[in-house]
This record gives structure tokens, sequence and C-alpha cells, in this order.
């Protein structure tokens, strides 16, 4: 009887788990062939419950496929346990044990995805909002700094942070890196740039009379302030924390004196006030906005496991990982669309 020849793409590890609907119907000296195009690497397999003369078929096919074809490297294997008197033939010629071959079925490893693309936790929203436009991607794996995968983030991320951020005022869940926020702004450090690594505290617009505004500021917190020079030095001199002075407006040799004195850091944003307040909502990072509960899959994941994880997934998605949990792929539902 002639034995079907299997070809898988991709690579297989030398355990995977056979169904019988495969492998049965095999008789002695007969055997499978599975290619792998990337490690050219065939493996000759007799059939399931393996006796002794289907083993040492595929053993010496092997042999006789690496002299008559160098195209591929010939591995024997087998579809079950060896008996005792199989062990005991191998061990009187000195042949190894062929490694054992439990399925046949498609894994992750026989897909071809990209290298991945990914945001770092730390990176700002406005970041992972630019290289979602610039890739087109509607999710990505957000990684640590060995690459270590800590959570997914979508566009319905993005988009929900956004409505959450109508009443943007308190900096006390989410601290804003200042390095980041400059960058975010594109704006500039005037003093104190070394003051603080992150701003905290609650955030006030200077939008209202002055008694108004010193009344509620306290020590610690953020004025976004336009060139209102008395309410500046008197916000300084208050305790808050950092001016935010918009529209890059030109700032006092008396303000920049005071905020020196009192450690107050002096930011000059080119924005005017509103969008300063909504580009310091997209300042955050984005471990504040990701999803942590992510659908992650290995290489030899069978295929089938992958779709249904997939479908299950809000992201439609899943992150392919290493064991050490290190970001290997990313698979969406389009990826197994492809032929």
């Amino acid at each position: 009887m002639n034995c079907p020849r299997v070809t898988l793409t991709g690579n297989l590890k030398k355990r995977m788990t056979v169904p019988s609907t495969i492998s049965s119907g095999c008789g002695s000296g007969e055997s499978y062939i599975m290619t792998t195009q990337k490690t050219k690497i065939v493996y000759v397999i007799g059939h399931k419950n393996p006796d002794t003369d289907s083993v040492c078929s595929a053993i010496g096919y092997a042999h006789f496929k690496n002299v008559s074809d160098k195209r591929f490297i010939f591995i024997p294997a087998r579809a079950g346990t060896i008996n005792e008197e199989t062990k005991y033939v191998l061990e009187r010629f000195g042949v190894p044990v062929p490694n054992i071959v439990e399925s046949l079925a498609a894994t992750v490893s026989d897909l071809e995805f990209k290298k991945p693309i990914a945001i770092h936790e730390r990176d700002s929203v406005q970041a992972l909002s630019l290289l979602m436009r610039e890739t087109g991607v509607r999710s990505l794996p957000v990684v640590d700094d060995s690459g270590r995968v800590t959570g997914i983030v979508g566009l319905k991320d993005i988009a929900r942070h956004y409505m959450d951020s109508v009443g943007f005022s308190d900096l006390k869940e989410a601290p804003i890196n200042l390095d980041i926020l400059i960058k975010t702004l594109d704006g500039r450090v005037i003093s104190n740039s070394k003051k603080t690594e992150f701003l905290t505290g609650k955030i006030f617009t200077a939008a209202m009379q002055k008694g108004t505004i010193l009344n509620r500021v306290h020590p610690g917190d953020v004025v976004i302030i336009g060139d209102q020079h008395d309410i500046q030095l008197d916000l300084i001199r208050s305790g808050c924390s950092a001016l935010i002075v918009t529209d890059g407006m030109p700032i006092g040799n008396d303000v920049l004196a005071a905020a020196e004195s009192h450690g107050t850091v002096l930011i000059s944003s080119p924005h005017h006030a509103f969008a300063t307040v909504q580009i310091m909502t997209m300042s955050e990072p984005v471990a504040t906005i990701m999803c942590s509960n992510i659908s992650s899959v290995g290489l030899y994941t069978p295929l089938a496991e992958l779709r249904k994880k997939i479908l299950e997934s809000e992201y439609r998605s899943a992150i392919v990982v290493d064991s050490d949990n290190r970001l290997i792929g990313f698979i969406t539902r389009t990826d197994l669309l492809q032929p």
C-alpha cells in the first residue's frame, strides 16, 4: 500500500501529536515524508504502534535518501513507543532510537508571519497613535525593556482614553513623565529641568480670575497659563510644581528667577491652552491604557487552538511568544485568511 506524503511548512519540533486518521494503513517499510521548507529537513516515519521492521525501514530509507538525495536532510522518526524487540535490535547494532512524532497537525510555526511591530509600555499614547497611523494596524503588542510582552493595545483603547480624558484634571493616578511630555508637546523646559521626573497633582487652566485660581491651586499642582505675568509669579510663590506657559509666550526674568528660587518647573508650549491640555492627555504612557489580559500562543500551538483564541479575542488577534514570554510574532484574522 502506498502511504501519502504529508508536506508541512515551517519548523517542526521533535515531539508532536499524530492523529490516528493520518497514520493508519501503512505497512512495514512504508513511511510518511514531511518536508520543512525553512530547515530543509525531511522526517521519514513508519506506521503507528511501530514494530521492528517499521522502525528499521524508516532508518534504512532515511540513510538511503541521505546518500542519494542531497536536497534535504532525512531524519528517521517513529509514530509510537517501540517494543522490547526493537529496543534490543537498535541497542545491538548501536543505532539511536528515532525521535517520536506524535502529530502531523499544523501549528503556529507552519504560518508565515512578518516580524511584529510593537510599542514600548513607556511610550506615549501619542507615539502609539502615530505608529498605528504609519503602519495601518489596528492593534499592537506592548513590550518591556527585555522584549517581554506585557499587554496589547488597540484603537478602541485610544478612543476610550480620549473620551475618558474629557474630565482630565488629576495626575495622581497616572503621573506624566516630563521628558515624554516635552517631546509630545514639542515644548521646552525653561527652568528646573532636573527638578522632577514626573508631574503629579491636579491640573488647572488659568482661565479664571486671579483670586479664584490662587484659591484653588495647592502645592504640587500643575497650571496651564498664558502671559499673565503677575499670576505666574503668585502661582510660583503658592508652591505649584509646574507652570506650562502656552502659545510660546516670552517669560519674564523675574518669573524665571522666582521659578529657580521655588523649584518650579517652567515649560514653554507652542500650542494654545486647549490644545496643550489635549496633548497632555496623549502624553500618558501606553501602560496606562493597554489590556494586560493578553491572548498569547507558542510556536507549536495547534492552528485550531490559534483560530479559537483569535475569534474569542476582542482584538481579533493573538501574540506569539517564546518560553520566556518574549515577542516572536503577531497574528490577526487577516493572516489566517492568507493562502
